[in-house]
């Protein structure tokens, strides 16, 4: 019977199927750049995720939600300041060098994307071991590791991936609620399920 702890070997495999994910999702991340339309919405969203920066939280903007627009600046106020401490990024506030080096922030906004899309992976192979095993895990992972789309879209500045992370972890939430309902574990699963239709409105489908 499966104990739960994982052996070195399968440690090992998990190991290097996320980093693999990793390799994939941020090689070449920085494609088609300084040109800031390589990918559709990228730009809008570069200059929308400037407006909080200036104070304005009212984004009058529907096609993303306006938790991801948030998300988006706060993760490159941080990124900001991370990156300018270790000398990879000019001095300046967010709102200049948004408009100084334009292709510079959409490269740090598509680490967003990178980030998650490697967060998914491992949570789906946590999900997975847990539910179907670890065979199972290790192929989730293998595939989702080496697909093309989820490897493309985390190329982008765009929600898509931190959607799918929503909701593969919703989804990996839901299967002890199924197995034995209580009210902590349905606040859980909804609040991640809010979390993912604050990424992008088609998790509603949770």
């Amino acid at each position: 019977m499966d104990d739960g702890r994982l052996s070195r070997r399968e440690l090992i495999a998990f190991a290097v199927i996320v980093l693999v994910a990793a390799v994939l999702r941020f090689w070449a991340l920085d494609l088609g750049l300084p040109h800031l339309m390589t990918r559709p919405d990228e730009e809008v969203i570069l200059f929308q995720a400037g407006a909080p920066a200036e104070g304005r939280f009212d984004l009058k903007y529907g096609i993303y939600p306006s938790a991801y627009i948030y998300l988006t600046w706060l993760w490159g106020e941080v990124g900001l300041r991370v990156l300018r401490l270790v000398g990879l990024f000019p001095s300046g506030d967010y709102t200049t060098l948004l408009m100084r080096h334009p292709a510079q922030m959409l490269l740090l906004d598509r680490g967003l994307s990178a980030v998650a899309g490697v967060l998914t992976v491992a949570v789906l192979m946590a999900f997975a071991r847990r539910n179907l095993g670890r065979c199972a895990a290790l192929a989730a992972g293998a595939l989702l590791a080496t697909d093309f789309i989820h490897a493309r879209d985390s190329h982008a500045a765009k929600p898509d991936v931190l959607m799918s992370l929503g909701v593969v972890a919703a989804i990996g939430l839901m299967a002890p609620l199924a197995r034995r309902a209580t009210w902590q574990r349905g606040a859980l699963v909804g609040a991640v399920i809010g979390l993912a239709m604050g990424m992008k409105y088609p998790a509603v489908l949770l």
